[in-house]
């Protein structure tokens, strides 16, 4: 977004860390040198609920926000719904309703006006009165944002997903990731008049848009379920806003300080915040999967067939990691005199230019990017 004019951004990414319209998604975290980042200051938001990203009379986008059988202590995008008079009074949504298939789209349904759409991959859709162009089929997620394939887009490639260009004029953009349980979602549209949200009020003023701006505004106030722009048929699954994992305090509060010292997050404090939520609770959850002594996960909960499997595939990988880490010795051997070393996608700094708590991305034509290792 540039101030001055009409259009901006807003991403919802994981868990779910929310980058609003004021922020400029330029993808560069802060370096030791910045005291400062004003292109991405995320708002952290881990409950469960539907809130309003954008509300305003014209345009209203509502997102879901729940609990999954991986994420259980943080809440992640699990659906987003559009409606108002700049739809033509039409009312969109996107919803995860489960149960978790493969390939991971299986889960999601889409409806416009409650009929199902784009039920097919690859498929589209085209309104009669042209207030909606949706598309589903394989694309660049970095495409629409630069961060948009955290956590859930990781893998190499084109992924499925869904692109929603809405009202006559276009004005309002929506790109969906969708992944197993919860999805990554980015809004970029045209400033309207009086919005809020927790996508911020879009006044070109980054400092009015922090957790706690919003919250004394009443935009992290829940949706009541009786004004739910979600409907029957994109009923979430069962407990969704439940959260059967440790608090977000538990998590930091049993967080080791070997894991806190080696993410060495910086940046603002939001941006600190996220990082070092994001490295404890992945420490916390994985490294209680390995201890094979104890059958409960932190709060004497069992630790169920899908997250045993899931240990014994990260174990594999981290076998075969070792293996692999010694051909990365050798070849940082061979190599090391360069000053840089290139694997793939993934470009090691040079010496003295270490991005801690974060990885650099090389992506061709935009440039190098740094993007969060979750």
């Amino acid at each position: 977004m540039v101030c001055g004019t009409p259009w901006g951004k807003c991403t919802l990414l994981g868990d779910p860390h929310i980058t609003p319209f004021d922020r400029k998604m330029l993808g560069s975290f802060p370096i030791a040198s910045q005291k400062e980042d004003l292109h991405m200051v995320p708002v952290n938001l881990y409950d469960a609920g539907e809130f309003y990203a954008v509300s305003s009379t014209p345009l209203k986008i509502a997102v879901r926000l729940g609990y999954t059988s991986v994420f259980r202590s943080a809440s992640s995008t699990v659906g987003v719904a559009a409606t108002g008079p700049l739809l033509g009074g039409h009312t969109l949504a996107v919803a995860y309703v489960g149960p978790s298939q493969t390939p991971a789209y299986k889960g999601w349904k889409v409806t416009w006006d409650g009929d199902e759409i784009l039920t097919q991959f690859p498929s589209a859709y085209l309104s009669d009165d042209n207030n909606i162009n949706a598309t589903f089929r394989d694309m660049e997620p970095t495409d629409f944002a630069v961060r948009a394939r955290s956590t859930i887009g990781t893998a190499g490639g084109l992924h499925p997903s869904y692109v929603f260009e809405l009202g006559p004029s276009r004005s309002v953009q929506i790109y969906v990731l969708p992944g197993e349980e919860l999805s990554n979602v980015v809004i970029s549209m045209k400033k309207v008049v009086g919005q809020d949200g927790l996508c911020g009020n879009f006044n070109c003023d980054w400092t009015d848009d922090s957790k706690k701006a919003l919250r004394s505004r009443g935009a992290l106030t829940q949706i009541r379920a009786a004004e739910s722009l979600f409907p029957q048929s994109l009923s979430a699954p069962q407990n969704w806003d439940v959260r059967s994992g440790p608090s977000t305090d538990e998590i930091m509060g049993s967080c080791p300080p070997s894991v806190q010292i080696a993410a060495a997050c910086e940046g603002t404090p939001a941006e600190r915040e996220s990082c070092l939520f994001d490295a404890c609770v992945e420490a916390v959850a994985f490294g209680q999967m390995f201890d094979a002594k104890r059958a409960t996960f932190l709060q004497g909960q069992p630790l169920t067939d899908s997250l045993k499997s899931k240990a014994g595939v990260i174990e594999s990988f981290a076998f075969a990691g070792s293996v692999l880490g010694c051909g990365a010795v050798l070849s940082m051997w061979w190599q090391g005199r360069t000053g840089q070393l290139s694997l793939g996608r993934w470009v090691l700094p040079r010496p003295g230019e270490a991005q801690r708590g974060y990885a650099s991305v090389a992506s061709g034509e935009r440039g190098e990017e740094r993007r969060p290792l979750l």
